[in-house]
């Protein structure tokens, strides 16, 4: 989610560091990015819409709850895709701190207050919840006013991490990053799948490597490693096979509890949804790079000016979704609204379409564009 270039490493001991590491790529302009980024956020929001209805499992047709937790099956790995890009852009990055985290203030703290102020005002005037007391206020500072929000917090707390995941990438030890990737899927992944699997509580204390400075790694991993046609067949493999996982056992595990909804397989370190984020990486990668219709310059504007607007997207479209819900643009539209198949992804498109326009219009806005960054 983060706009700016990856700069060379040009200093004598990153220069000598070059063959003990994965090639960087090209320089230039990576379509495959702005491909990424522009279909994280799409589905973000499809995610968002159709997550309602995954409650309503005794309320529902059958037929439209398994819709339901098709399209949401398929949209896991939105916010995973976000971190991994982010890291593949920030990690191969030299500056110095001040000038890391000034940057970082000015295009998420800035953004993250502005909105938090909006949703709480939301939560006041719309959705008729009392006005939060100090305490409430207080706890603001670790935890979202609207439940999207924890992406941002999660974000800063990423960013906090960058130099010392930095000082890994640039070491002359190419191995370090993977053996990161591989000690974290021991942490989040596997020792959760064994402690479930046993009933036992495991006392190998992983944290130092656990959270979502993995996706970081991750995603500066595969973003430098050349993707073929192979990998990209793999990749499609992994996605399909890790969606069936995620559909079927949200599936299984919700009957079993009589309709209670069970979210075990939507967790963003759950096995399934880790195979899926990387899957989906180089397969969107792939495409991004070797798709005939994306190198034309009137799609690369396109997406440039799409990707340019994601974070905004972001930010704002939960308010969108929610005015959709109450009818106050003048229609009632939601994933519920006719049968799912198509109401979901109609819903999201426009949903999308006017979270887009009301970026651009705050942009046209001297004070209001710095919150849409």
């Amino acid at each position: 989610m983060i706009t700016e270039d990856h700069a060379s490493l040009d200093s004598a001991s990153q220069a000598a560091a070059e063959q003990q590491r994965p090639a960087s790529p090209s320089r230039s302009r990576e379509v495959w990015v702005d491909v990424i980024r522009v279909f994280a956020v799409f589905c973000v929001i499809v995610l968002h819409v159709a997550g309602p209805l995954l409650y309503e499992y005794n309320e529902l047709p059958r037929t439209d709850w398994l819709i339901a937790n098709l399209y949401d099956s398929c949209v896991r790995m939105c916010v995973p895709l976000f971190f991994m890009i982010s890291g593949y852009l920030l990690l191969q990055k030299d500056e110095p701190l001040l000038v890391f985290f000034a940057k970082r203030c000015q295009k998420v703290v800035i953004p993250l207050v502005a909105w938090t102020v909006f949703y709480v005002l939301w939560n006041v005037a719309v959705e008729k919840q009392p006005f939060p007391d100090g305490r409430s206020l207080a706890g603001l500072l670790i935890s979202p006013a609207y439940f999207h929000l924890w992406f941002l917090y999660a974000l800063l707390g990423v960013y906090l991490c960058v130099p010392f995941l930095r000082a890994i990438v640039h070491s002359t030890h190419r191995y370090l990053v993977a053996y990161f990737v591989v000690l974290w899927l021991v942490a989040v992944v596997a020792i959760p799948f064994w402690e479930l699997v046993t009933a036992s509580q495991s006392e190998i204390d992983l944290s130092v490597v656990s959270g979502y400075a993995g996706y970081f790694m991750l995603g500066y991993l595969l973003g430098c490693q050349r993707t073929t046609i192979l990998h990209a067949v793999m990749g499609a493999i992994g996605y399909g096979c890790s969606v069936g996982v995620t559909f079927a056992g949200t599936w299984y595990l919700t009957a079993s509890q009589e309709g209670e909804f069970a979210g075990y397989f939507f967790e963003n370190f759950s096995a399934n949804v880790v195979v899926m984020s990387a899957s989906a990486f180089v397969l969107l990668k792939f495409v991004g790079q070797h798709s005939t219709i994306l190198i034309k310059p009137k799609a690369i504007q396109i997406l440039d000016v799409l990707s340019g607007a994601i974070f905004g997207v972001f930010l704002i479209h939960l308010a969108v979704l929610l005015a959709l819900h109450h009818g106050y643009l003048g229609v009632t539209l939601t994933g519920s609204s006719g049968n799912p198949v198509y109401a979901i992804p109609l819903t999201s498109i426009v949903i999308g379409c006017l979270s887009f326009l009301a970026v651009m219009g705050l942009r046209r806005m001297p004070i209001l564009k710095r919150i849409v960054p």
